[in-house]
């Protein structure tokens, strides 16, 4: 069974946790380890969530799920246009 991923707040908040497990003096490979995740994907996390507080996190996922919808609005729109083609095609075929 697959694990499941965690969500951007979570990661955030185990990087912090990270950060605070070596201020009291724990070497990174081991306050690493303690948030139960390999080195890489820590350093993958880091790079991509490193230095983001969870509002700035919540901005950013903002920007990015708006065009989606807008996308995918745009998307069914073209599927309905679409079969409104097909459909006066097959009337215009069939005579009705």
């Amino acid at each position: 069974m697959a694990n499941k991923r965690p969500k951007p707040e979570e990661i955030v908040s185990k990087l912090r946790q990270v950060e605070v497990l070596m201020g009291q003096g724990m070497s990174r490979l081991d306050a690493i380890r303690q948030i139960g995740v390999v080195e890489q994907t820590y350093y993958r996390w880091r790079k991509k969530y490193g230095g983001m507080g969870v509002d700035q996190l919540k901005e950013r996922c903002k920007g990015i799920r708006l065009p989606n919808a807008i996308e995918r609005q745009h998307k069914q729109a073209r599927v309905t246009v679409f079969a409104q083609i097909q459909f006066s095609l097959f009337k215009h075929t069939c005579g009705l």
